[in-house]
């Protein structure tokens, strides 16, 4: 709710890098919008890689932080990079010629051409937000983030293929991109042999497994998860293992039924599947059709060999998610 205290201040900005979005940061915008008519926000437009979300989406939270408040005056900017804190004020002072006082959660802030310097506005963060953005994105710190900042942290892609290479390959690109990776439950055994001596509730436990673990690193992530298996690849295993093993009919059925109603779920938290195959193979594979069945984000990728496949892999990840 905005104070209906009188405003000090006809304009005032509030500047940062906001790698991530904390609850103080809005309470800082709260306490802004009542000493304030209009705000400013300046975003220190940092290297993609230094993000847990690029700029784009990071003005769109908080456009709707000041719109869940009824703030209606407000601009949002994009502030190049510095090294000092005198040439963010240079380009302050450009974007908004009007403005007159800058707030903040820091003690010192070196400002030398707004009028009214700085002025301090505290939150009720025990620490402050610049030292939490540089500790690691913990569960614990995960809490303090703003609400509407969780669509944007990070970006799940899923890859996927008949392969077993694909494990290897998704691990691999996982420490090129510096991010996480999320670990398959079958991944210490791909044999069919292993599959055989399952039974179908084996398959279903495995997926719900697998859907807690990717949504436990998902909030914990920085930029992005990858993962190597998912519901569709646990239901294609499961169909391979009783096609070489038939399974006890009404048991199998019903973890079908159970697998099918876990993809919704899982669909909505990734971003992307790719599904890497190579020109000898028939494009209408099982697994890939199961796909297509349950309408996944798909992009299918074709490569002659693991390099190829690398490339290709990182040459689609850089086009979505990095060069946009």
């Amino acid at each position: 709710m905005i104070s209906t205290l009188k405003k000090c201040y006809t304009e005032a900005g509030i500047a940062g890098k906001f790698r991530l979005l904390h609850k103080a940061h809005v309470e800082l915008i709260i306490r802004a919008t009542g000493l304030a008519t209009k705000v400013h926000v300046f975003i220190v437009d940092l290297d993609s890689f230094k993000r847990y979300a690029n700029p784009s989406k990071l003005q769109i939270a908080f456009a709707q932080i000041f719109q869940d408040l009824g703030h209606e005056n407000y601009q949002i900017h994009l502030i190049k990079q510095e090294l000092s804190g005198e040439a963010w004020d240079v380009q302050i002072r450009s974007l908004a010629p009007n403005i007159e006082v800058m707030f903040d959660s820091k003690e010192v802030y070196g400002n030398t051409l707004i009028p009214n310097a700085f002025i301090k506005l505290k939150t009720s963060a025990d620490v402050s937000v610049s030292v939490i953005e540089k500790q690691p994105l913990t569960e614990q710190n995960f809490q303090k983030i703003d609400k509407n900042f969780w669509q944007y942290l990070n970006k799940s892609i899923h890859l996927s293929s008949i392969d077993q290479n694909m494990y290897t390959l998704c691990k691999k690109a996982a420490i090129f991109y510096d991010a996480s990776y999320c670990q398959s439950p079958f991944e210490q055994d791909l044999t069919i042999n292993h599959y055989q001596t399952l039974e179908p509730r084996d398959f279903v436990n495995a997926c719900l497994e697998q859907i807690a673990h990717h949504n436990k690193i998902q909030k914990t992530a920085s930029r992005f998860v990858f993962s190597a298996c998912d519901p569709v690849q646990i239901l294609h295993l499961l169909a391979c293992a009783h096609r070489e093993n038939p399974m006890e009919k009404l048991a199998y059925n019903q973890a079908i039924k159970t697998l099918e109603q876990l993809i919704p779920q899982y669909l909505l938290s990734i971003d992307a599947l790719v599904f890497l195959t190579s020109a000898q193979l028939d494009p209408n594979l099982p697994l890939l059709a199961l796909y297509k069945k349950y309408n996944y984000p798909i992009k299918v990728l074709t490569a002659a060999n693991s390099d190829d496949a690398f490339r290709a892999f990182t040459d689609f990840i850089d086009t979505i998610f990095i060069k946009k």
